[in-house]
């Protein structure tokens, strides 16, 4: 009996030196600003607080980022004057760290009355309980975790549940290994330093330095850079874009499945080439998307091309004026089906459209638009998009599309979907770039 209990107080103080349990708290009504770097808080009559563009705070060994918001947001995502301070109304909170993310609970208002958390809300992994009314809580195993936000969310605090495993020694400390190659290091062993180089393929994380190196033998993933100094969370210090040769050296750790070299150090870095966007059709666009989780987004760039199904819609605001992007519809046929959905994409040159050149594109036209690809989801319901992207060439026209509208003048009418119209009836409609109402 003496001996069974030894080895298995044994075990546990086994498990509990190979890994860290750490709880950390983000306390936005405590320290918001100052979290974010903010001049200070919004109010009724101040703006200091509010997020112009994403802002990262960082406690212990983890960071949130939090965006401006999305296109067309009236009210931005911000630092509130009244608690709960932390107040978004779009947008997404990408958490990442060090070690893993097994909870986090998200505190609203202590009054259930007044708490706020939009049921639109989604997790790009793990599961979400909306069961609690002054609080949530997300659970799963992850490093990074992206937090879509569907609208009107009110936090207090944040509190993260991390667990670190024990990193392996360096079995030869000041000792560079034997260069090897990404195969040896995908059928290798963990615990071992492997020494490999190769082409930065895509780049996960630009704090921490989450990458992908391939060689002719395979494809290794980076999990954690340091910097000239031998400090983390400084990747971008080192200026590696994708594209660039690079040389490295660190532990092998067999993460969920995943072969990663963790908090590598960097040997060499021979700057590359940017690799084309490659260009595709609807169908491979719509392939991509159905391999991606709910709510996540492309690394990789694209062009997909494809005839418009739609009227497309350039969105207005209260005043009629156009924010500058279009939304639309976009099929591998004329009038065809499976569709891809083009949200919030721009003219040439990332240019906002105008009064003059909305009627450049209209339905049965033939396409190209570069933009990442999204599984967007909300409400249960899937659509596959095209995100933010811009025109590319429209029926093969690749600039001065704008020549057939250059003749509009000041009694040149439109209605509020971007539409010529010849002969208005009663309604609302944009004539001269003025909202109007023809009786």
């Amino acid at each position: 009996m003496k001996k069974t209990l030894r080895f298995s107080l044994l075990s546990m103080l086994m498990m509990l030196t190979a890994n860290t349990f750490a709880q950390t708290v983000f306390d936005f009504d405590a320290n918001g600003k100052e979290l974010f770097g903010l001049a200070g808080e919004s109010s009724n009559e101040l703006s200091d607080g509010d997020f112009t563009e994403a802002k990262t705070a960082k406690v212990g060994n983890f960071s949130i980022t939090v965006s401006a918001g999305v296109e067309g947001q009236k009210t931005p995502n911000r630092i509130w004057s009244k608690s709960p301070k932390l107040r978004m109304y779009g947008g997404s909170m990408t958490i990442a760290g060090t070690e893993d993310i097994k909870t986090v609970v998200f505190t609203l208002a202590a009054n259930a009355s007044v708490a706020k958390w939009n049921e639109g809300n989604s997790a790009s992994v793990g599961s979400l309980d909306n069961s609690a009314v002054t609080s949530v809580t997300w659970t799963g195993n992850t490093r990074e975790l992206t937090i879509n936000i569907g609208g009107n969310t009110q936090i207090s605090k944040i509190t993260i549940n991390g667990e670190a495993e024990q990193k392996p020694d360096d079995p030869n400390p000041g000792e560079v290994p034997e260069l090897t190659t990404c195969a040896q290091v995908l059928a290798g062993t963990d615990g071992t330093v492997y020494h490999i180089k190769g082409t930065c393929t895509e780049i996960k994380n630009t704090l921490y330095g989450n990458w992908m190196l391939k060689d002719e033998t395979g494809e290794v993933f980076i999990f954690g850079t340091l910097d000239a100094q031998g400090n983390t969370k400084n990747f971008s210090s080192l200026g590696i874009e994708v594209g660039d040769v690079v040389e490295v050296y660190g532990p092998r750790k067999d993460y969920n499945g995943t072969i990663e070299l963790v908090d590598v150090t960097v040997l060499s870095i021979t700057k590359g080439s940017t690799p084309e966007v490659q260009q595709i059709s609807v169908a491979r666009a719509l392939e991509i998307i159905n391999g991606l989780e709910d709510g996540m987004t492309t690394n990789e760039v694209y062009q997909v091309k494809g005839f418009i199904v739609t009227d497309p819609d350039f969105q207005r605001r209260d005043d009629g004026s156009l924010y500058g992007n279009v939304n639309m519809d976009i099929a591998d046929q004329v009038g065809g089906s499976p569709v891809l959905t083009v949200f919030r994409a721009k003219n040439f040159d990332n240019m906002q459209f105008t009064e003059e050149t909305i009627s450049s594109i209209e339905e049965g036209d033939e396409v190209v638009i570069e933009g990442k690809l999204q599984k967007f989801v909300k409400n249960d319901v899937t659509t596959p998009e095209l995100t933010n992207g811009h025109l590319i060439s429209v029926n093969g026209k690749t600039s001065g599309i704008v020549s057939v509208s250059q003749s509009a003048n000041a009694d040149t009418i439109f209605d509020l979907q971007g539409r010529r119209v010849a002969q208005p009836t009663k309604g609302l409609y944009i004539i001269g770039g003025k909202k109007q109402l023809v009786k």
